[in-house]
């Protein structure tokens, strides 16, 4: 403790000899005269905090009592001082209100003297608040030694003038009391600059010292989702770095492109933007339009000193200030950083804080951005989602959907009024009938119908929009020369701003989108045309899609009329069922009609035959099916055979009667529905042939578009399936679900497998079967064997007598050519037997089909079922008559001179017959 009072005791001695030296003046004479004054009060203090130290003591017993005469040091029951006391009597001398009530003149405010008038009280010993404390002085007093304190005559400029003129006072401070983590301390916050703290401007408090973290993201974000807010967010990213790097001053300049000047910027609380005077790049003047002209950062250490700049940092800046630290970002600011001639000149460190500040800046604001953009895209598509939503949960007309599509596009950029010209493209006309007048029923926005307003597609601005179909956006309309003011005077409305937009769908314009006066702005923004462009491409969809509805409906509509005059022809009349009801059976049946040779005449009632063989295989009443249902069913199914060439209910009734024979035969092999399924499959098989191959209604009709493969046998199924569904015709409703379903399946699967693409596919199959272990309860095997019994059904043509053969061989073959010619028109080249200029070929062509197409087929029948063996005896009779008419000329077995021309095709080839190789039959109505 005495060596540590003695060290501050030579402090005090020479801090106050030269303090004294360098303030000689009488009021400092008068101010140490009065020492004896003040130490009289101090005495007087101590013995009166002596005495009631020592009464607490002897009142309490505590350790105070005890330690009083060490501590005091008195002998003869002096003073003893407490520290709380002391520093409580200093507090209250430096008051000038206590200083009163202790007796001490108010003109006598300088020094107090200590207690005994020690040699520091001599010399006149000065201390400055900022040297001792309270406790250092109770310590000083209890160790009986001067207490010299010096109370409001120094100030902050007093210390730092002494301490200028007498360095090595600090340093002697320094070296003896301060320790060593302070010093580190002292020296990394000078190096970093954090030393000194820039005050803000008045009126102008930045916000990043006092706003929390998310008040500040949110100030930012609003700031920076504003683009002409960018100057703002510039000047606190400036004093954000003049404090980092402690510059007494700053200023941001703006840089002005067009003028090439730099302009200084401070936020002005109405105005965005404050300027004053300019200062011209060019001219390189001053270290800022130095700096962007080069863009380059540049370091003044002394303005003063350095030959660039004659006039220093331009008009406004003080004189105190002497270097500076110029930052430019290129093309938009230069930011200015200052230190006055007191404090050091900017060093490299510093400008790569300012550097790192910039860098991370632009990230944090380019985030922000970044961020705002995509809110306002999300925002965005939430909104065309609900536009979407609304234009699709209901069928709207063309009227009722524009209507909702200029009332979300009014919404979505705020305006006042919107417009919507459609284009009319054979008059090449833009028109518009639907008005916005601003009127609300229940706070919505309604629009108006009156008389359409026309011009030409290159009038006004919703012309020029159309004419080069992008987006115009015009601030003062009625200052634009396109602007055409007509609208305008029939709406009884004036225009001020304007935002048009063009309405395209697969390269072809639906009209122009407008809206007018911007509610919140004096103008439409960028942000507001690509937000209107996107709507107007959902606007295009919507628009396509009204209209493509709008068209199906029409569609549908005609479908409707056109099916409902295809049921009323195809089906049977009232009378006609009559008579059906009356006697639906044949009066007699033709002799050899169950052999496989037999074949209709012209005059047979094929519905009466085919209800003969429905009845006589299943029943009356069959799986179910009421007599008169299969009577109506059997007649429409008939009469839905068109008339071509071939492809004709007669060959339905062939087919059918053919596989009628086979089942009769073979009534234990094949299940009830089985028997069912494929003997209406026959009849059904062909039902609206139009009498051409799958090649050219998959390549050449709106069939091919309905069906990836078997065009024609998936529409002749779905024609069946339609004919079922008509009322009265359902000859299934009596079957369980389970047994529709599957009598469903067999139709289908028979019907397709009339494609002969689907025959050469399954034969290998069965072929492979039937050499090794076949079994026709085995599903698979059974599957086969139908599909390739219902191929030889449809192939039993070449079955039949020879005459019959070449009848029904010319009619394909018109059918064929026809086809052919109908190639040739489209440009494409045909199949040889399509080509009627190859007709001498046929003998070769039919050859050739038997040979390797039907003769497989029957042979693999007969090994399966060999009752029907007959089909194949018929066909080696067929291959031997095509041979033998090979090797004659063709006016045998051509019928004429030339083939049937196309026009001609519903002609029936009308062929001599051999009556002694056909059985005579009793003359019926025909049923046609």
């Amino acid at each position: 403790m005495y060596s540590r009072s003695k060290r501050g005791s030579n402090f005090l001695q020479e801090s106050e000899r030269s303090l004294l030296r360098s303030r000689r003046d009488t009021a400092w004479q008068n101010e140490l005269a009065s020492r004896s004054q003040l130490q009289a009060v101090f005495s007087s203090s101590r013995a009166t905090e002596a005495t009631r130290t020592g009464a607490a003591a002897r009142t309490t017993g505590g350790p105070s009592a005890a330690a009083a005469p060490a501590a005091g040091g008195a002998q003869e029951g002096g003073p003893v001082t407490q520290r709380g006391s002391v520093a409580d009597t200093v507090r209250r001398l430096s008051d000038p209100v206590r200083r009163k009530s202790s007796g001490l003149p108010e003109s006598q405010s300088g020094l107090l003297p200590s207690a005994s008038m020690g040699p520091l009280a001599s010399a006149g010993a000065l201390c400055a608040p900022t040297c001792l404390d309270a406790s250092c002085v109770a310590e000083l007093l209890a160790e009986g030694g001067p207490v010299p304190v010096r109370f409001n005559a120094i100030n902050e400029d007093d210390v730092v003038q002494f301490l200028n003129a007498n360095p090595e006072t600090i340093s002697h401070y320094v070296k003896e009391y301060v320790d060593v983590p302070t010093i580190k301390g002292w020296l990394s916050a000078k190096s970093s600059g954090a030393v000194r703290t820039l005050v803000a401007p008045a009126g102008h408090h930045s916000t990043y010292g006092e706003a929390a973290a998310e008040t500040l993201r949110r100030h930012l974000l609003d700031e920076a989702s504003h683009p002409d807010h960018t100057p703002r967010l510039l000047h606190e990213l400036a004093r954000v770095a003049a404090v980092a790097v402690g510059a007494d001053g700053f200023t941001l300049f703006l840089i002005d492109s067009k003028l090439n000047d730099l302009i200084e910027y401070t936020p002005g609380r109405d105005d965005f933007v404050q300027t004053k005077a300019s200062i011209k790049i060019v001219d390189r003047e001053t270290p800022s339009a130095l700096a962007a002209a080069t863009g380059e950062s540049l370091t003044v250490e002394s303005i003063t000193c350095d030959k660039r700049f004659p006039h220093g940092f331009g008009p406004g800046v003080s004189e105190k200030d002497r270097s500076a630290l110029v930052v430019p970002l290129p093309g938009l600011a230069v930011l200015e950083l200052r230190r006055g001639v007191h404090h050091e000149p900017f060093e490299p460190g510093h400008l790569e804080a300012v550097n790192a500040i910039l860098v991370w800046f632009n990230i944090a604001i380019n985030r922000l951005q970044l961020s705002e953009v995509l809110q306002h895209q999300q925002e965005l598509n939430s909104f065309l989602l609900e536009v979407a939503s609304a234009l699709s949960d209901e069928p709207f007309g063309q009227e009722a959907l524009i209507s909702k599509v200029m009332l979300q596009a009014k919404a979505l950029v705020a305006a006042e009024r919107v417009t919507f010209f459609a284009m009319d493209e054979e008059k090449h006309e833009l028109y518009a009938s639907l008005f916005d007048d601003g009127q609300t029923i229940n706070g919505s926005p309604v629009l108006s119908k009156r008389h359409e307003i026309r011009f030409p597609a290159e009038r006004g601005i919703a012309g020029h929009c159309a004419r080069l179909g992008q987006v115009v956006n015009v601030q003062d309309a009625y200052s634009d020369p396109r602007f055409n003011a007509e609208v305008d005077r029939s709406t009884g409305y004036r225009s001020r701003s304007l935002l048009a937009v063009p309405v395209k769908a697969q390269h072809r314009l639906l009209g122009v989108l407008q809206v007018v006066n911007k509610l919140d702005a004096d103008c439409f923004s960028e942000t507001d045309e690509a937000s209107l462009k996107m709507f107007g491409i959902y606007c295009s969809l919507a628009l396509s899609f009204g209209a493509l509805h709008e068209r199906g409906q029409k569609k549908d509509n005609q479908l409707s009329v056109a099916l409902d005059a295809l049921e009323y022809h195809t089906t049977a009349s009232p009378a006609e069922l009559k008579k059906y009801m009356e006697q639906p059976l044949p009066a007699s049946i033709p002799d050899s009609f169950d052999t496989f040779r037999w074949a209709p005449e012209p005059s047979h009632d094929l519905s009466r035959l085919y209800l003969h063989m429905y009845f006589d295989l299943l029943g009356e009443g069959a799986c179910g099916g009421a007599p008169e249902r299969v009577v109506t069913f059997t007649t429409t199914v008939i009469k839905s055979y068109r008339r071509v060439a071939y492809h004709n209910a007669t060959h339905a009734f062939m087919v059918a009667h053919t596989m009628y024979n086979i089942l009769k035969r073979n009534t234990n092999v094949f299940s009830r529905l089985e028997l069912l399924s494929l003997l209406v499959a026959c009849i059904c098989h062909d039902i609206d042939h139009r009498g051409y191959s799958n090649t050219y209604a998959k390549a050449a009709t709106p069939l091919g578009g309905l069906y990836k493969a078997s065009v024609m046998e998936n529409h002749h199924f779905a024609t069946a399936a339609a004919v079922l569904q008509r009322p009265g015709h359902d000859i299934l409703a009596g079957l369980t679900a389970a047994d529709r379903k599957e009598v469903l399946d067999l139709m289908y699967e028979a019907i397709i497998a009339t494609d002969l693409a689907v025959y050469f596919q399954v034969r290998p199959k069965l072929e492979s079967a039937m050499t090794g272990q076949f079994n026709m309860h085995q599903t698979e095997h059974r599957r086969w064997f139908c599909s390739v019994m219902m191929t030889a059904c449809d192939l039993s043509a070449v079955c039949k007598a020879p005459e019959v053969v070449l009848e029904h061989t010319l009619e394909l073959y018109v059918e064929f050519h026809e086809q052919g010619d109908n190639e040739k028109k489209r440009g494409t080249t045909p199949d040889p037997m399509m080509d009627r200029t190859k007709a001498l070929n046929l003998p070769n062509d039919q050859i050739n089909f038997i040979k390797y197409i039907c003769m497989p087929a029957y042979e693999l029948i007969s090994k399966g079922l060999p009752n029907t063996n007959e089909m194949l005896v018929n066909v080696k009779r067929t291959l031997e008559y095509w041979a033998d008419l090979r090797t004659k000329d063709a006016s045998v077995w051509k019928p004429y001179a030339s083939w049937p021309k196309p026009e001609h095709h519903e002609t029936r080839l009308k062929l001599p017959r051999r009556q002694s190789s056909r059985s005579p039959s009793p003359a019926r109505p025909s049923a046609k």
